[in-house]
């Protein structure tokens, strides 16, 4: 017999998922900040599970992966460039500025930074299985939003978000971006409250 109790209460404890063409973002972001020895370092630390995923093409991008995954990949990453977690801020920009320089440069062109960003709680599905993210104040030149339900995330993956945020802004000609972590995203933190400031001159 169906128990939705039980099953809600085992889906409340399972780690959110990540789409796979986050390992390959992460990986090409690492690249051309850093190299590609860092990326044969970082690949070279990981489990064999993980890496042996990751270097013979086991992760499709349109796939659905444990974020344990990414949590070991971005560790991995910071041990190979004796970096801390600012390193995966720097990842998630780069990757995040890098996905919008394709497709979306034109559109980006075209709207406010306040749309811009507006759109992230539609495009979280994209990327995560599981979690939410929705905005408490959205106006010109600040914007506040809290991400929630987000098991299985460290300080690393909410820092390359933090990163992916200010990317998206800068894109649609956000100056001076400022981003304050006001309750969460640390180790261990399921949850995320944090407020972007910036200028458009």
């Amino acid at each position: 017999m169906f128990d939705r109790g039980r099953a809600l209460q085992v889906a409340a404890t399972e780690e959110v998922r990540c789409k796979g063409v986050m390992f390959r973002s992460t990986l090409s972001a690492l690249e051309r900040l850093r190299g590609q020895d860092a990326v044969d370092r970082s690949l070279a630390m990981l489990s064999p599970e993980v890496g042996q995923a990751l270097r013979t093409g086991g992760v499709a991008a349109t796939g659905w992966y444990p974020v344990a995954w990414l949590r070991e990949l971005h560790g991995a990453t910071q041990r190979a460039c004796g970096a801390g977690p600012q390193l995966a801020r720097a990842i998630g920009h780069e990757a995040a500025g890098a996905d919008l320089r394709g497709v979306y440069r034109f559109l980006a062109s075209l709207v406010s930074p306040e749309t811009l960003i507006s759109m992230t709680p539609r495009l979280w599905n994209t990327y995560w299985d599981g979690g939410q993210t929705k905005f408490l104040e959205l106006r010109m030149g600040m914007s506040r939003g809290c991400t929630s339900g987000c098991r299985g995330f460290d300080r690393s993956i909410w820092e390359s978000i933090i990163g992916g945020s200010i990317a998206i802004l800068e894109m649609g000609g956000a100056k001076h971006v400022r981003m304050r972590v006001v309750a969460g995203g640390g180790d261990g933190d399921d949850a995320m409250d944090c407020e972007a400031r910036w200028s458009v001159e």
